[in-house]
């Protein structure tokens, strides 16, 4: 069993070796090839990266490792679509399979959450992986606060987006400053009843005498 698992482990390495230099061939024989100084992003030569069920056979004792070497690649891709402005609909399957792979891995997300909405219009795959690093990051606040912001901005659900900020201030390392918004984003959604009934939680969960005046003088 264990020499049949090395002899696919072979093979599996040997396709992919095989892949990169047909790829590579294409890449050097192309007039619009990705390493080429060109103004234009040829589509065709922007490959997408293995599944990460492939890379955990490939790399089985250390994925943080496969998940560098594939952010390396993520890496010149953006930097040379970021160019162009084109092609930044490729980049999505690569930072998925990077997550798959280092799922603790915090920088991915926000880089998913931050520059998919400030470089592209690709809001719902920046949703995407602010959802992904808080099912594999909970506590991680940052993550929160994105969530809210677009919730808040993207998607004009105020309800959901205090809610998402009160929970963000909960959140270890979270500033005073969260409990306070998401009351403020509660009063803007309309529903005086709902905002009271928020701010009541908030205002439990908190020790801070200042923080809880500001969110009363809110109601005044």
């Amino acid at each position: 069993m264990k020499k049949l698992y090395y002899c696919l482990h072979i093979i599996v390495i040997l396709i992919v070796l095989l892949l990169q230099i047909a790829l590579t061939n294409n890449r050097e024989t192309s007039k619009n090839c990705i390493t080429c100084e060109t103004t234009t992003v040829d589509l065709d030569h922007i490959f997408l990266p293995i599944g990460s069920d492939i890379f955990t056979i490939i790399f089985p004792a250390d994925y943080d490792f496969a998940a560098d070497l594939l952010w390396l690649k993520f890496a010149y891709l953006f930097g040379y679509i970021s160019q162009t402005g084109k092609g930044y609909e490729y980049l999505p399957p690569y930072l998925d399979t990077i997550t798959d792979l280092s799922p603790k891995w915090k920088f991915p997300y926000m880089f998913g959450a931050v520059i998919f909405h400030l470089e592209t219009d690709f809001q719902d795959e920046g949703y995407h992986f602010i959802e992904k690093g808080i099912a594999n990051l909970p506590d991680f606040w940052e993550l929160w606060l994105y969530k809210g912001y677009y919730l808040w901005k993207f998607y004009d659900d105020y309800v959901q987006a205090s809610k998402v900020f009160s929970e963000a201030a909960k959140k270890p390392g979270s500033p005073s400053y969260l409990a306070a918004l998401s009351t403020t984003i509660a009063l803007k959604s309309g529903d005086k009843e709902f905002a009271e009934e928020l701010a009541t939680e908030v205002i439990n969960s908190l020790g801070d005498q200042e923080t809880i005046k500001r969110i009363l003088n809110k109601f005044k």
